[in-house]
Formats: structure tokens, C-alpha cells, sequence
């Protein structure tokens, strides 16, 4: 026998039940928001970037019944530029980019062959960031001080000549 397969254990059934309990998914909801595989991930995203999405739509109805009828008193102006610019940022960062994510999470180690996508705990730490992330763009909102900014927070257009109360960017006018 050799050295070098001396050295290697090979385990008994009782090694392997101790790694199947310890590596086995706690049962239930805690167990689907805690797991690091990647379907469960790519799952909890494609889910709660579908739910921020049904959110916009509300935001989105509200607009349309706002301009509905001329001088719509539904909302005030402020109130509807809270609607009109949480609605863009909703549909753009919290559903467009995460609903691809959540499907490059899920489908790419599967058509690459592969048992796990790479850094699962950092893809599983990501999906909370988002959702955190995304609370902190909503409950403002919510609590009428969300951002109110429209159009004007597309990147050419945030300068103080534009949105007075906008601290000057460089200097320039």
C-alpha cells in the first residue's frame, strides 16, 4: 500500500450520516430563506422581484387614473412625481435587473452542468442586500418621503439649474 493511499479516509456510514444531518436544510420557511443552493436563491429573487413588480403596477394604475381626466385631484403634484419616480426605479432596479439575476442564478449552473453556482453564501448574502435595498427605496414612499424627482433623476439631468435644492455638482452653472 502505498503512502499516499494510506492517507486518505474514506469514511464510515456514521461520518456520513453526522455530514447529512449537518448540511441538511432546516425544514419549512426558515429553511427556504436560509438555504444557499442556487435554486432556492434564484427562486427568492425571481419571487420577490415579482412582488415589487405587482407594487409598481399599483404606483403605475395610480398614474393612469391621475391623468385619467384633466386636472385629476386624485394626488397632489408632489405626491405624484413620488409616484412617477418610485415607480421608474422600482421597475428598473428592483424588477428588470433582479428578475434576470434571479435567472442567471438559477438556470446557469444547470445548463453548465454544474451542482452549485459559485460563492452560493455571497449570491444568498446579495438577495438581501437587494431586499433591503428595496425596502429602503419603498417605505419612503410610503411614508410620503419617498423621492420626487421625475425625470430629472436621469443621469444628464440632475444639476441645480435644473432641481434648485440640489447641491451644485461641480461648480459650474
Amino acid at each position: 500500500m502505498s503512502e499516499a493511499s494510506a492517507s486518505i479516509y474514506t469514511g464510515g456510514a456514521e461520518d456520513l450520516a453526522i455530514l447529512a444531518r449537518t448540511w441538511a436544510r432546516p425544514p419549512g420557511w426558515i429553511g427556504w430563506l436560509s438555504a444557499a443552493d442556487h435554486k432556492s436563491i434564484g427562486r427568492r429573487y425571481l419571487v420577490t422581484a415579482f412582488g415589487f413588480f405587482c407594487f409598481a403596477g399599483i404606483l403605475a394604475l395610480l398614474m393612469r387614473l391621475q391623468l385619467a381626466q384633466p386636472e385629476g385631484h386624485l394626488m397632489g403634484p408632489d405626491r405624484y412625481n413620488q409616484v412617477f419616480t418610485t415607480h421608474g426605479m422600482t421597475m428598473m432596479f428592483l424588477f428588470a435587473v433582479p428578475m434576470m439575476q434571479g435567472l442567471g442564478i438559477y438556470l446557469v449552473p444547470l445548463m453548465v452542468g454544474a451542482r452549485e453556482i459559485a460563492f452560493p453564501r455571497l449570491n444568498a448574502y446579495s438577495y438581501w442586500l437587494f431586499l433591503g435595498g428595496g425596502l429602503m427605496i419603498e417605505v419612503p414612499f410610503l411614508l410620503d418621503a419617498g423621492p420626487d424627482v421625475g425625470w430629472f433623476a436621469y443621469v444628464p439631468c440632475p444639476r441645480s439649474s435644473i432641481i434648485p435644492r440640489i447641491a451644485p455638482m461641480s461648480g459650474r452653472r
